[in-house]
């Protein structure tokens, strides 16, 4: 359909500008539909970006703890345990309560999923 707008775009007739402003109408839709959903889909990945981030941090914090316990540095265990460690704990029960529907990447996922079990791109129910 874009293509055919594109060619249309080209032509001087009133036909094809008749025809150009119907189907202009016709794509207007699936485009603001299509910005929708990509808007929809960008806040709920960078929720689940968030949450990830999150648990990289505090894999990142329990690793430092083992060096500093290993040094006997008892100092810097004490600050990562009773300080950044509740924060980070905290942080992640908050961004893993809050309700935050995934539909979209969820649909993404078993599209891909899908298309990998069936090459010919043909369901087989």
């Amino acid at each position: 359909m874009e293509i055919e707008e594109a060619a249309l775009k080209l032509e001087k007739d009133n036909a094809s500008k008749l025809r150009l402003k119907a189907l202009q109408s016709e794509l207007g839709d699936p485009r603001s539909q299509g910005t929708a959903l990509r808007g929809k889909w960008d806040k709920e990945k960078a929720a689940i970006d968030r949450v990830r981030k999150v648990r990289e941090d505090l894999e990142a914090l329990r690793v430092e703890m083992a060096q500093a316990e290993r040094a006997y540095d008892l100092n810097k265990l004490a600050e990562l345990r009773h300080g950044r460690l509740p924060h980070l704990e905290a942080e992640l029960k908050r961004l893993e309560s809050t309700p935050t529907k995934t539909q979209l990447l969820k649909k993404k996922s078993r599209l891909k999923k899908w298309r990998r079990l069936s090459p010919s791109g043909v369901a087989s129910r």
